[in-house]
């Protein structure tokens, strides 16, 4: 199924683009650039998880930054056989935990905010509830979602951007968000065909939160 939904996601992702080069340009330098938009989309299947963490502006931590946080992992990650992965914090607008799951190596990405807010007792439930979504629901499929979905809404800024338009002005915002609504139905589907079904219930820890 993870297969199948890839190959899915990568026609619907870069069947528009392909087109685009193939009907605006021709000879040597159509085939050049099909090639080049070939190998960008490949990078971003194989990297979503990167441009996830780029586009949320997260930074590594060590063991320094969160004992509690890594004493947790530890335990859990050594009670479950699973292998300890790297941790993220990222400042946002919404109080977030979530796992990304690419080439065989995971990662936890947690908000700053939520840490600071959070007691022993509520990091290790949820350090708990993190590690059993990574077991039981398909983490890969989703980074992938993830992943693919950043990049669009990145890929808008950037092209605005190129047009010259100021970031803070009216103008660049009011088309960033008419092209947003457009291409709003294409990240609902690539959302949708990539979200994990899985229901794991938490502790009671952090019925709180």
């Amino acid at each position: 199924m993870y297969i199948l939904k890839t190959i899915f996601l990568y026609l619907i992702t870069s069947s528009l683009p392909l087109m685009l080069v193939y009907l605006s340009s021709s000879g040597v330098f159509r085939i050049v650039l099909l090639l080049v938009v070939s190998t960008s989309s490949i990078l971003i299947f194989i990297y979503s998880d990167k441009f996830i963490l780029l586009f949320l502006g997260a930074r590594e931590v060590i063991d320094a930054d969160s004992r509690v946080l890594f004493q947790a992992l530890k335990s859990e990650t050594y009670r479950e056989y699973q292998k300890f992965p790297k941790v993220y914090l990222y400042s946002g607008h919404r109080v977030k935990a979530f796992v990304l799951n690419s080439r065989d190596t995971w990662s936890v990405v947690l908000d700053r905010s939520l840490i600071k807010s959070l007691n022993q007792e509520q990091i290790e439930a949820l350090v708990n509830y993190l590690i059993r979504y990574k077991k039981e629901a398909n983490c890969k499929i989703q980074t992938l979602g993830m992943g693919v979905s950043s990049v669009i809404i990145r890929t808008n800024y950037w092209i605005w951007e190129k047009f010259g338009f100021n970031p803070t002005g009216k103008t660049y915002k009011s088309c960033v968000f008419i092209t947003f609504i457009m291409i709003k139905p294409l990240i609902d589907i690539i959302l949708k065909l990539t979200k994990s079904n899985k229901k794991i219930v938490c502790k009671s820890a952090l019925k709180s939160v």
